[in-house]
């Protein structure tokens, strides 16, 4: 569109009907936005809420079939720790997964190989849990001193690699190869109690 000539006006270029339909562009414009703001500032609502287990730590989605995962380490009055598959529409319990060797706090899915991975906290190691068979690979730091205090657990789903973090002092990342599910390398942080990661 070429620009309006020094001294003209939108009207001499569009005709007498430009400026009443711009500004009812206008108006259908602040209209929408009012709308949108409205439904942002309204308050969110809760519609469902089931019992899963006791002791619920995290959660991840598996972008795949829809399903949501919980970590679950029970607690003094209810023995057991698991993985919990929830339907995501409903939060019916599809079925879940014992965990008492190694109970799991962080958790996070690859969607894309179906594996979910957890941050054992209590014995410094982590799980890899095959999501079709239930099978579950520990993956530890033969090199680390004393129980590592994993933390979040992050999937670079693209990539195949999994990152935790160690909440100590000096802190660090660990870096596990799905392909393999083994520590592929340790990198310190070179701060103290690192928590939260994104990738």
């Amino acid at each position: 569109m070429s620009a309006v000539p020094s001294g003209g006006s939108i009207r001499s270029r569009f005709g007498r009907s430009a400026v009443p339909l711009i500004t009812l562009a206008v108006g259908a414009l602040a209209f929408a936005g009012f709308a949108v703001a409205k439904a942002v500032d309204s308050d969110p609502v809760v519609q469902r809420q089931v019992k899963v287990h006791a002791g619920l730590y995290e959660l991840g989605t598996n972008t795949q079939d829809g399903t949501v995962w919980v970590a679950a380490v029970g607690s003094r009055l209810v023995e057991g720790a698991r993985v919990v598959q929830l339907d995501g529409q409903t939060l019916e319990e599809k079925q879940s997964i014992d965990m008492d060797d190694a109970p799991g706090f962080g958790l996070a899915v690859n969607s894309r190989t179906g594996m979910l991975y957890t941050s054992n906290t209590r014995v410094g190691n982590m799980s890899a849990v095959n999501l079709e068979t239930g099978e579950i690979t520990i993956i530890s730091d033969p090199d680390a001193e004393g129980e590592p205090h994993l933390y979040q657990v992050v999937a670079d789903e693209e990539n195949n690699m999994i990152y935790a973090t160690v909440a100590q002092d000096p802190g660090q990342v660990w870096v596990v190869d799905g392909s393999t599910n083994t520590l592929d390398r340790v990198i310190e942080t070179g701060g103290a109690r690192p928590t939260g990661i994104v990738v």
